[in-house]
């Protein structure tokens, strides 16, 4: 099944790892384009429970998850955390965003 990955708010440039059950399946430079409020979206073949892992080399963070029938999508942002020089956060749906 086809699964998106939608990098949405915060990201300036940096290059996204997507990662499926730790192997490399895409690999892209993520720029915000402020008026939607869009990045990039990644679509992946994938079998439901499979798991993700989103990397950024700089600044050095990961995020994974597992998408499901029930959520074939992903938002995923990178939002400023002070002690850790910043943070993924992820939201599964079931309803492909809008975008303006």
């Amino acid at each position: 099944e086809v699964y998106e990955l939608h990098f949405q708010e915060g990201f300036g440039g940096e290059t996204v790892e997507v990662l499926v059950d730790g192997v490399v399946a895409a690999r892209f430079e993520a720029r915000t384009r402020n008026q939607i409020g869009l990045a990039h979206i990644e679509k992946l073949e994938l079998s439901p429970g499979q798991e993700v892992t989103v990397r950024l080399q700089r600044p050095p963070i990961c995020k994974k998850f597992r998408l499901t029938k029930a959520n074939r999508f992903a938002k995923v942002n990178l939002r400023e955390k002070e002690t850790e020089g910043g943070a993924l956060h992820v939201d599964l749906a079931d309803v492909a965003p809008g975008y303006v």
